[in-house]
């Protein structure tokens, strides 16, 4: 479970929440806190290997997708000149 929080200057929230927390959910223990940019730097390496494998099989469909397009385009004018002669 993850609580984000948002503050005007930046600062740790964690001294704020812990007793609402305690008191919404006794049973669970109060997760480690760190702030939003920690937290969301942590992911970012899984994020961007993510972006990239997608760039990349986009790239690979784009490519196969042009030489199905030139392969089709190229049989049907292979196909026309030889009904001319």
């Amino acid at each position: 479970m993850s609580i984000v929080t948002r503050s005007r200057n930046g600062a740790n929230l964690s001294n704020e929440i812990k007793p609402q927390f305690g008191a919404l959910i006794a049973t669970s223990p109060f997760p480690r806190s760190s702030l939003w940019t920690c937290w969301f730097l942590d992911r970012l390496p899984t994020r961007r290997l993510n972006m990239l494998l997608l760039g990349l099989f986009a790239g690979v469909a784009m490519l196969l997708a042009a030489i199905g397009i030139y392969g089709v385009i190229s049989h049907s004018s292979v196909n026309e000149h030889m009904k001319l002669d």
